[in-house]
């Protein structure tokens, strides 16, 4: 990380507006608790430049670039940016730079999260970061809107309905970490609805249903670099992107406190304790994550699916959703 500032400066503003924190050179004293015990939006102005992330994380971007696009396209990318993605290739192969960028970002990524773990403030609950990774690409709609066959990608490169995390993956107790690439525009963004949060939803499958009363959505404008965090239990979705830039944030989602797991979720993926990741015991990280009933009925989804004809039966009869959120 780099050199810690003389303080952190932190703006409150409307009663469903994010706090701003504004990194000095103290520690940031994130307020993770308040994010899950309270839906408490926050907004780290450049938190990855804050970790020493941002730079890594061009880098790998254009080095995935290079391997993945011709020649031409990758040099065209370096002139407009990642904003400029739709303007120097094809949809087909806009996918398979995200999908590369998954890879080639993750342990840069996965460094970040460990150091903004430690940002907690004093008596925060110990963290616990979880193994997913997302690269969500959000291309202009007018690009998008006359393919019928990107469902399977709503979230990464179309938009996804109103949901709330832990029906899916993520723990009752997670902290989304959506972290800007790119600009994030009002019009290309997320949108979260405070209102519901941890209301009674009425669901359709892994949407909110159809009619359920949203309340007044809350949109972000983050520079490269800015961290978004929010309770994944917070009803949110994504915009559909109606301008003319491309929109890319990573995610990665950490557990304030031991994790607890949905159990009406549809997967389980592992959870690591941050204090152990980086010393001997770091085969042992994901313990706590493993001791859960949410384990228990994968490791019974595992074997369901080794059985013949499982995948038949389950296209005629089914009764799971998508084995992770998008946003």
């Amino acid at each position: 990380m780099s050199e810690p500032a003389p303080h952190a400066e932190s703006r409150p503003t409307g009663r469903h507006d994010p706090l701003e924190i504004h990194p000095g050179r103290a520690s940031l004293d994130v307020p993770f608790r308040r994010v899950v015990d309270d839906g408490l939006l926050v907004i780290v102005r450049n938190g990855l430049q804050l970790l020493d992330a941002l730079e890594p994380l061009r880098r790998a971007t254009r080095l995935a670039a290079a391997e993945t696009l011709p020649p031409t396209a990758a040099r065209a990318l370096e002139r407009t940016g990642i904003e400029g993605l739709h303007t120097v290739v094809g949809i087909e192969e806009a996918m398979a730079l995200r999908t590369r960028m998954e890879t080639a970002l993750r342990p840069s990524a996965a460094q970040a999260c460990l150091a903004f773990a430690a940002t907690a403030g004093t008596g925060e609950p110990r963290v616990h970061v979880s193994r997913h990774f997302g690269v969500r690409t959000m291309l202009p709609h007018r690009v998008v809107a006359e393919r019928d066959d990107l469902g399977p990608l709503a979230g990464f490169v179309v938009p996804t309905a109103p949901h709330v995390d832990s029906w899916f993956n993520t723990t009752l107790n997670s902290v989304n970490l959506w972290m800007a690439l790119g600009r994030v525009r009002p019009g290309n963004g997320l949108l979260v609805y405070p209102d519901l949060y941890r209301a009674p939803i009425r669901r359709a499958g892994y949407d909110v249903a159809p009619g359920q009363q949203l309340g007044t959505p809350v949109s972000f404008a983050l520079d490269p670099g800015d961290i978004l965090l929010f309770s994944g239990d917070h009803v949110h979705a994504s915009e559909a992107n109606t301008t003319d830039e491309t929109r890319v944030v990573l995610t990665k989602r950490i557990s304030v406190g031991a994790p607890r797991y949905n159990p009406e979720g549809s997967g389980w993926v592992p959870y690591d304790d941050a204090r152990l990741l980086r010393g001997p015991l770091a085969p042992l990280a994901s313990l706590r994550s493993r001791a859960t009933a949410a384990y228990g009925r994968h490791l019974l989804r595992a074997a369901l699916r080794r059985r013949p004809g499982y995948e038949r039966a389950r296209a005629h009869h089914p009764t799971s959703g998508p084995n992770g959120p998008t946003t």
